[in-house]
């Protein structure tokens, strides 16, 4: 099995990727004692650890028995996941979406102050149709007031524009060229960008 712990799908999902999408602690720690990898990065270029912010943001639209068990799980698998590769933290996919742009998207509080508090970068860019986005920038573009209050007060989080246009435009051309060397389709690329339309 310990070959197998890595091996990827048709979407370089590994089976970290998918124990961390399912929220499942237990599945994670025995793929950990065979040696299985949480660094590998699937098409996108997530981590398991994106998957588990993902997962953790989608459970905020449940119904509050659910949201209440789910959010305390996958916090305790990004916590987890974050404990063994602290670099995750700010680790970005392709178009450098990071946990705390998808946790932003989706308007979950709890997840935002759990990273802010791990201490990750408050002020990443990611690429999405062309636009450079920060979180604070896709918590407004999302309406999600009270990520938006957090950020900026708590944490002195900028939008896009504030950011120099020379880093501005060095990181537009990192991610393009991620996006060519990554070999996502075009037609794909905009969809992987986790509840951003």
């Amino acid at each position: 099995m310990i070959g197998l712990s890595s091996l990827q799908d048709h979407r370089l999902r590994t089976p970290s990727h998918c124990a961390a999408a399912k929220g499942q602690m237990r599945m994670l720690k025995l793929l950990k004692q065979y040696n299985a990898s949480f660094e590998i990065q699937n098409y996108r270029g997530d981590l398991p650890v994106h998957e588990a912010v993902q997962t953790g943001s989608k459970g905020k639209s449940s119904c509050l028995d659910a949201r209440i068990v789910l959010s305390d799980s996958i916090a305790d698998v990004v916590e987890w996941l974050l404990a063994l590769q602290p670099s995750s933290i700010n680790a970005a996919s392709h178009e450098g979406r990071t946990c705390l742009h998808l946790a932003a998207a989706q308007g979950n509080l709890e997840m935002v102050i759990l990273l802010c508090t791990k201490g990750c970068f408050v002020n990443p860019l990611m690429l999405y149709k062309g636009n450079l986005y920060t979180p604070l920038d896709v918590a407004r573009r999302k309406d999600h007031q009270v990520v938006v209050d957090y950020l900026s007060t708590k944490h002195e989080a900028k939008r896009a524009e504030e950011i120099p246009e020379e880093e501005r435009e060095k990181n537009r051309m990192s991610f393009e060229e991620q996006l060519v060397q990554g070999g996502v389709p075009p037609s794909q690329k905009a969809e992987h960008t986790m509840g951003l339309t």
